[in-house]
């Protein structure tokens, strides 16, 4: 090797003992001589070729990089050498890997190159830019390089010299002979996309396959735990960004299809030459998935349970390292990182970086801000029109509009506390106005509303006060009736009338006709009642109206009319009585003048008589006549039969036929016109007499119904009220000497 400097190893020596003995986060830390000694090639090039691409499984993007070879310094080769691994972009996608480095065209670069599947030894640690002068070695994931690496390249020559078996040197390396320029040294914190994109940054869940082999990892509950712990730290960093656990899965593989993966391989993507490896996507500016991989081929892990012995990664330390990233945070390198979360270097057994440093919440606020902590106002919530209700299985409501300038839109919630059953919340919603409905008639419902606004994590006001209300109690569908009379009607509601009991609830019954509101004017708990003091055979209209527990009425239902009964007649006025005739006078007791009454005799001997109704001309008929009083007038009965007792009663009937009973019997005897002797009633006493008087005295109704015309007390020829064997010797004398009475 030429153009050696002597000075050069004092200072050889100062760089080796200031380099970290420690592994990065996602790296096992190897120096200079341990990549000399793993690489079969040590090159120095241009980067010629960059093609991205998806692999046959379309899982993952990856890019072959084709460098143009100016000096092999280990190991021989064609003076081409391809690289492949994860990472690039195609079309607007773009994978990056936070553990292996990113090439652009023109790169000249110092490249170890071993037999992993990536070529490069170390992962990023084996790759290097330099313009001839000044080597740095090149940053994985969104970093370019690491500024803190910076160094001659002839030092870093020195060093792989100085890893070369004894008698094997370097070709030599002429300084310069690059147009290429370093980039500058600047130092990054961010990886350049992030989730702001979002609503709620993140807002997506991520799934954990706890599949760990090793027993120091616990079981799967212990590994969900540490990898959760890790996620709790930069949850409670208070800035305004929150992971969300979606459960287990049985996913083991990286690959581009909606979910956020966390798991161990044994058998890692791109050669595993790293503790983890974090893999996010990005369409532009907006990350749009992340799968993380815990290497269980090469490391052992431990859950923090027991003793470490001190060959373990622990979980927790790496996951929040590791969920750092996640958050689009990038390794620091600085002398002055060490304690950080983020630094960029972790060792065995390691736990510090479970702990968030100040720098590394500083961070994620100023990538997300910190969350808005202000609930929309009014606080707590009001009412802009409470509860009430709008029939009887709804209630509607109304919240005050309430404003959040931060993070509109205000979502309202309406829920319901107590009361009857179907009773329901409502959904969050940008709506201010709610109606719950399925509820019960006249039943009372206790609401409260609350607001909240769109944050990440929502501001919720305080519940407004709450307000009781009643759903109305159902309209009667008519009124039917009871039992009447002349004077009342008992009245009944019909239809569903819930919980007429409770509070103020009632129905109300009116008449819309003139004096029939006789004792129903109140509002009464049940569903009936009677309206008294009424005229008889007089038709009345009803109507009814009920209101719920909180006194709200309802419309009225449709009228409804009945017709009192007719009130019993008086007993009928019998006058001007002769032997074959009488007048009978109806006596109405109050009825209306419309109201028809029939004429019945109520009892005679005179069986043409007995049991017959009487007709308007006052003949006998099998049934009764109905006419109003007016037309009954003073009837004259006729075909009495003489010295005969009638017995006559009046029966009424209302505008619905509706009968009542009779009248008590009004009673005449008709007078006497008898002609003792004459039993055949032909106008003579002679011997044509003796076999109808024997009959007579044999057989009475035998008798009436031979000779229906006559009296039978034609034969009481000794004028003692009957016909008997007492009258045989006067009715012998009558017949012989024609001295009859």
């Amino acid at each position: 090797m030429a153009c050696r400097r002597p000075e050069l190893a004092w200072i050889l020596l100062t760089l080796v003992a200031a380099m970290p003995a420690a592994a990065p986060a996602a790296i096992i830390y190897k120096d200079v001589a341990e990549l000399t000694t793993e690489a079969q090639q040590i090159i120095l090039g241009d980067v010629i070729e960059v093609t991205s691409f998806w692999d046959d499984d379309r899982a993952l993007i990856k890019s072959r990089i084709v460098v143009q070879t100016s000096a092999y310094l280990v190991g021989q080769g064609t003076g081409l050498e391809v690289l492949e691994m994860s990472g690039g972009t195609v079309d607007d996608l773009t994978l990056t890997v936070s553990v292996l480095p990113r090439f652009e065209v023109g790169d000249h670069v110092l490249l170890f190159l071993g037999p992993s599947e990536i070529r490069l030894v170390g992962s990023f640690q084996g790759a290097f830019l330099t313009d001839g002068q000044q080597v740095v070695q090149m940053g994985p994931g969104c970093v370019r390089t690491i500024p803190e690496t910076t160094q001659p390249l002839s030092m870093l020559l020195e060093q792989v010299q100085r890893a070369l078996p004894a008698g094997v040197s370097l070709p030599e390396v002429l300084p310069g002979g690059t147009s290429f320029t370093l980039p500058p040294a600047e130092r990054y914190a961010f990886c350049g996309p992030n989730w702001n994109y979002m609503a709620c940054p993140m807002g997506e869940n991520y799934v954990i396959n706890p599949n760990c082999v090793d027993g120091s990892a616990g079981d799967a509950a212990s590994q969900i735990t540490q990898i959760q712990n890790g996620v709790v730290a930069w949850n409670n960093a208070g800035a305004a960004y929150e992971f969300t656990y979606g459960g287990q899965s049985s996913q083991a593989a990286v690959q581009y299809n909606n979910v956020n993966l966390v798991f161990f391989s044994t058998s890692p993507p791109d050669g595993g030459g790293y503790v983890a490896a974090t893999y996010y996507w990005a369409s532009g500016s907006n990350m749009t998935e992340i799968d993380l991989v815990f290497n269980d081929l090469n490391y052992t892990w431990w859950n923090g349970s027991g003793s470490c012995g001190g060959n373990k990664m622990d979980i927790w330390n790496i996951a929040t390292h590791e969920f750092g990233h996640w958050l689009c945070l990038n390794d620091l390198y600085g002398g002055g990182d060490t304690e950080k979360t983020m630094y960029g270097w972790v060792d065995y057994c390691e736990t510090k970086k479970r702990t968030l440093h100040s720098d590394d919440i500083a961070g994620i606020i100023a990538l997300y801000g910190t969350p808005d902590s202000t609930a929309p106002t009014p606080n707590p919530m009001t009412w802009s029109s409470p509860p009430a209700p709008t029939s009887v299985v709804a209630i509607a409501m109304t919240a005050t509009t309430a404003t959040d300038s931060q993070n509109p839109p205000v979502r309202y919630f309406f829920n319901f506390v107590s009361g009857g059953s179907g009773g329901n919340d409502s959904t969050w919603q940008t709506g201010t106005s709610y109606t719950d409905t399925g509820l019960t008639a006249n039943t009372a419902y206790t609401y409260r509303v609350k607001a909240r606004d769109d944050a990440c994590v929502p501001n919720e006001t305080a519940y407004s006060t709450e307000v009781t209300t009643a759903t109305y109690i159902q309209t009667p569908t008519g009124v039917t009736f009871g039992t009447v009379t002349d004077n009342s009607i008992d009245l009944q509601a019909t239809g569903t009338l819930s919980n007429l009991t409770l509070g103020q609830s009632g129905v109300y019954f009116d008449s819309t006709t003139v004096g029939g509101d006789g004792g129903i004017n109140e509002w009464v708990q049940v569903n009936t009642d009677t309206a008294t003091g009424l005229l008889p055979n007089t038709q009345y209209a009803f109507r009814a109206r009920a209101r719920n527990q909180n006194a709200v009425e309802t419309g009225w239902c449709p009228s409804a009319g009945k017709y009192t009964l007719a009130s019993v007649p008086a007993a009928p006025t019998l006058s001007n009585v002769t032997a074959t005739t009488m007048n009978l006078d109806v006596n109405p007791n109050a009825n209306p003048a419309a109201t028809e009454f029939a004429v019945q005799c109520a009892s005679t001997s005179d069986g043409t008589w007995n049991g017959m109704y009487v007709t308007a001309a006052g003949s006998p008929s099998a049934t009764p006549v109905w006419q109003t009083d007016a037309l009954w007038g003073n009837v004259l009965v006729q075909g009495l039969s003489s010295g005969v007792q009638y017995c006559f009663h009046v029966q009424a009937r209302n505008a619905d036929l509706i009968e009542t009973g009779f009248s008590a019997p009004a009673c005449a005897q008709t007078t006497s016109t008898l002609t003792y002797g004459d039993l055949n009633c032909d106008g003579n006493v002679d011997f044509s007499d003796i076999n109808p008087f024997v009959l007579a005295l044999a057989n009475p109704a035998q008798y009436q119904q031979s000779y229906p015309s006559c009296n039978i007390l034609n034969g009481d020829i000794n004028q003692d009220g009957a016909v008997d064997f007492a009258d045989i010797n006067p009715f012998v004398n009558c017949i012989v000497t024609g001295q009859c009475p």
